[in-house]
């Protein structure tokens, strides 16, 4: 079968529609049913769950916190190099931009102000310049993280399809990369929190802070999207608050603590205080 053939019924199904349908079952905790659902994927897929650092299935309570799942430390050394790679993935492609042309597979190519959103100033930076396209398969780790020092400013909306990246489509649609759709909007100063100190009840997510006299509180937050192993705290925190993430289990709300002050994360513009 070629590779335009196999990536037809991709072209008549309900994209969008399929799309959104997928997002609310992820991102809804079911129980029991998310849990074969995450079993299900994990046999379908051969997922290795001996490097993810929590390994059952069951702790999981959506699919999206699975398919998110933070490995175990030291699972993936970072190499002593200026770049590295951002993603646990294969790379499918690489190579020179021919001017502003990227050869995606063969008989596709876009061009570099097409990938980036129609941005002809940003697109000439990387005219004549290298790419590599790095595939992430459903069994792989599904984090991204910055493949060298900085800070996240700027991300674009790209406005397109929403079609998979697998190896077939990519041979099989023209200009795939640059159908993508992807954030829009400059960073705002982002509250950066560590993921495994957000807790969740009935009232919904929160952190414990320590006030100016040293009292644990319980601080509601609604939390965002993942940077690396920290999560975005879109409301209920401020720059100066201070977020417990050590010895919560001897924390209780209402109780006075002697803290010790941590190092901040280093991903984004701005954090919360860590404190132990």
């Amino acid at each position: 079968m070629s590779d335009r053939l196999a990536v037809l019924p991709q072209y008549l199904l309900p994209k969008q529609a399929l799309t959104a349908f997928g997002g609310r079952v992820a991102s809804t905790a079911a129980g029991p049913a998310t849990t074969r659902l995450i079993e299900w994927f994990i046999r379908r897929y051969r997922v290795d769950m001996s490097e993810a650092a929590q390994a059952d299935a069951a702790a999981y309570k959506t699919f999206n916190e699975f398919f998110t799942r933070a490995l175990k430390p030291q699972a993936r050394p970072i190499a002593a190099a200026g770049l590295v790679c951002p993603v646990d993935g294969a790379v499918s492609q690489h190579g020179r931009i021919e001017g502003d042309q990227v050869f995606q597979a063969k008989g596709h190519h876009y061009s570099t102000t097409a990938l980036v959103g129609g941005d002809e100033a940003l697109a000439g930076q990387f005219h004549n310049g290298h790419f590599a396209t790095i595939y992430l398969s459903p069994r792989d780790y599904h984090r991204v993280h910055m493949p060298c020092d900085g800070r996240l400013r700027r991300m674009i909306h790209v406005p397109g399809a929403l079609f998979s990246v697998n190896p077939v489509t990519a041979r099989g649609v023209p200009g795939l990369f640059a159908r993508i759709r992807a954030p829009l909007g400059e960073s705002p100063n982002t509250l950066l929190v560590p993921d495994s100190v957000i807790g969740r009840d009935q009232a919904g997510a929160y952190v414990l802070t320590v006030d100016k006299d040293d009292v644990v509180h319980r601080s509601g937050i609604t939390p965002g999207q993942m940077v690396g192993t920290l999560r975005v705290a879109e409301s209920g925190l401020t720059a100066d608050d201070r977020v417990i993430v050590d010895g919560l289990q001897r924390a209780v709300p209402g109780a006075k603590v002697t803290p010790k002050e941590a190092s901040s994360p280093t991903a984004g513009d701005a954090t919360a205080k860590p404190a132990g």
